[in-house]
């Protein structure tokens, strides 16, 4: 919740009530400010073929789609990329779990 600017999202919601295409309530408001900043401003895209190697800085490539581990399970993960370093001799991978 820390990191949600709630502050600000009721000022945007408020606004845009006292605009002249205001939603039925401010509830809708707040929701359709909400749904904008998660995605304009919070929410951030891995592009993969940018992704650099956690121990190295290097580039990494697509390996395998190994099991989820028991945590990434729990926490809605049902699916895993795992990406591995291209350096010969590098032993850094990311493990991408996807969710529902």
């Amino acid at each position: 919740m820390e990191n949600i600017p709630l502050q600000d999202l009721h000022e945007r919601a408020e606004k845009l009530q006292a605009s002249n295409e205001p939603l039925p309530c401010f509830e809708d408001a707040l929701a359709d400010v909400l749904v904008k900043w998660f995605r304009d401003d919070y929410f951030v895209w891995v592009d993969r073929k940018t992704e650099k190697c956690p121990v190295c800085r290097g580039p990494m490539q697509f390996d395998t789609s190994p099991q989820p581990t028991a945590e990434e399970l729990r926490g809605g993960g049902n699916r895993v990329e795992l990406h591995k370093c291209k350096k010969p001799g590098c032993e850094g991978q990311y493990r991408f779990p996807r969710y529902k």
